[in-house]
């Protein structure tokens, strides 16, 4: 604030075509959003006001999308591991818990730390940071309810194999054994 009358807070506007909206005006520089709805996608932006009512340009917009709105099925996932100094093989059975049909899958395992994909079977596997990702082939795609799917890889570690700290399956937490 160049005038001096101090920043009094600030304006959060969603951005809906050619339409703004006001929908907080929060004093901190933080704020919750709302009334979202799941798997929608938002895009908001942010004005500074000071105290004598001045308002700053608009900041970049932000645009994200919510999470999609949880499945009515579940997932359990039996996570195993044979170890060696450096390394281990992980084998991963993923199983439908749920009542409807799961058509295509994505597995996620966030590693504590130092864990590394080598190499994997059953799935088109890839890793991001501590995010090792495995994605169906198709003809292992489609889990009914109760049905499982075995899936495994192999990967390098620092010299300790932590357990994962989450396995998601298309988003959703599964109960991990």
């Amino acid at each position: 604030d160049t005038g001096g009358s101090g920043l009094a807070g600030y304006d959060v506007l969603r951005v809906n075509g050619t339409t703004t909206t006001l929908v907080a005006s929060p004093t901190a520089a933080t704020t919750t959003l709302t009334g979202l709805t799941a798997g929608t996608a938002y895009t908001y932006v942010v004005r500074a006001k000071d105290a004598a009512g001045n308002v700053s340009a608009s900041s970049a917009a932000i645009t994200f999308t919510t999470l999609p709105a949880t499945p009515t099925g579940g997932c359990a996932v039996k996570y195993s591991t044979n170890d060696w100094n450096v390394g281990f093989t992980g084998t991963v059975k993923i199983t439908n818990t749920g009542s409807s049909v799961i058509n295509g899958w994505k597995v996620a395992i966030t590693f504590p730390a130092g864990q590394v994909l080598q190499q994997g079977w059953s799935a088109t596997w890839s890793q991001t940071g501590a995010v090792l990702t495995g994605a169906d082939l198709g003809w292992n795609g489609t889990l009914t309810p109760g049905a499982s799917t075995d899936v495994g890889f192999n990967a390098s570690h620092t010299g300790t194999n932590t357990r994962p700290t989450s396995i998601t399956l298309n988003g959703v937490a599964c109960v991990v054994s």
